[in-house]
């Protein structure tokens, strides 16, 4: 089987057979990685320490592992006004940890009241402390009877 063989250094070595592609990574004392096994016409393997090989496995497994911490809050339509503030009050901590708050209203048969009630929390987080930035994703219809939107915390 021939492979494109591309060295330490990023160096491309041409063509060579898997054996002798082998052979040159062990005289070398590196290990032969294949970087792109369905490449056309033939795979891509490059010479890589063993060093390098173990910090590329941590540098992805680190990836993985970050985690977005996300609240939840269900809201009714029809909620009254201090329980809707009390409510942003909530977002606004939570926003200031760096939280992503998925918000989800619940309706019955008033659509645009729900989506204004939406609106009128982004605005309400808004003046809550106007240095902030808050991106708010669009809102979205979700089955018959639930509207759900993002909010989040910019960086600056």
């Amino acid at each position: 089987m021939t492979v494109l063989l591309i060295d330490e250094n990023g160096v491309n070595l041409g063509q060579k057979e898997k054996s002798h592609a082998l052979s040159i990574a062990e005289s070398k004392g590196f290990k032969l990685v294949e970087v792109s096994p369905q490449a056309k016409p033939f795979p891509v393997c490059r010479l890589i320490s063993g060093k390098q090989l173990y910090l590329d496995k941590n540098k992805r497994k680190e990836r993985s592992k970050i985690e977005i911490m996300e609240k939840e809050y269900r809201i009714k339509h029809n909620i009254s006004q201090h329980d809707l503030r009390y409510r942003i009050n909530q977002i606004d901590k939570y926003l200031d940890r760096n939280y992503r708050i998925k918000l989800v209203i619940l309706y019955k048969f008033n659509y645009e009241k729900a989506a204004a009630l939406i609106h009128s929390m982004h605005e309400a987080l808004l003046e809550s402390n106007p240095t902030r930035k808050i991106h708010m994703s669009k809102p979205e219809a979700k089955g018959e009877n639930v509207i759900y939107c993002y909010f989040k915390l910019l960086q600056d």
